[in-house]
């Protein structure tokens, strides 16, 4: 099983605690034996980053094939267009 998780918070150098609950997320299904990759969305402006997210989703599941993708409802509200060419939230 693959999985990609889709953040806007996610801990850097500056601040570690950031998202910890994230990363620890992301560490335990590796663990699991789970494939596991974090999109980490990055921008000064919260009310344009999942919307900026949605283009970068889309990119990641072109080249990746993943079971899951587990999202806010914000990334949700937006959708994305399955394979099939079906919005899916």
């Amino acid at each position: 099983m693959r999985v990609l998780i889709m953040t806007a918070i996610y801990p850097t150098r500056e601040n570690p605690a950031f998202g910890s609950f994230v990363r620890t997320q992301a560490e335990a299904l590796k663990r699991a034996g789970i494939g596991v990759e974090v999109l980490v969305l990055k921008g000064r402006n919260r009310k344009l980053i999942y919307p900026k997210g949605v283009s970068q989703l889309r990119n990641q599941l072109k080249w990746g094939l993943f079971d899951l993708v587990p999202c806010s409802l914000r990334v949700c509200w937006h959708g994305w267009r399955g394979r099939n060419g079906k919005y899916r939230s």
